[in-house]
């Protein structure tokens, strides 16, 4: 693929050579040109901070989970809602 994008070798040339068809080929040129150009206007420090607002969020909702779980056992007693 790197032939194929730096033009060292056709799409029919890589066809032939790999036995593959060439809309395939020219499907995952694209594919990784498209995928090159997402890297280059990423940025990383928002792309990180997202992801850690994200993992805050998340983190805050489960312990949330958690209170509410334990809150639930302890109205229930110590064996459950069953009465004997």
């Amino acid at each position: 693929m790197v032939g194929i994008s730096q033009d060292e070798t056709t799409v029919s040339e890589a066809s032939g050579a790999f036995d593959l068809s060439p809309p395939g080929i020219e499907g995952w040129v694209g594919d990784a040109q498209r995928g090159m150009e997402t890297a280059l206007r990423a940025n990383p420090v928002q792309t990180r901070a997202r992801y850690e607002k994200q993992l805050k969020n998340l983190q805050e909702a489960c312990g949330k989970a958690m209170l509410d779980l334990r809150a639930q056992k302890d109205v229930s007693g110590p064996m459950g809602s069953r009465r004997r």
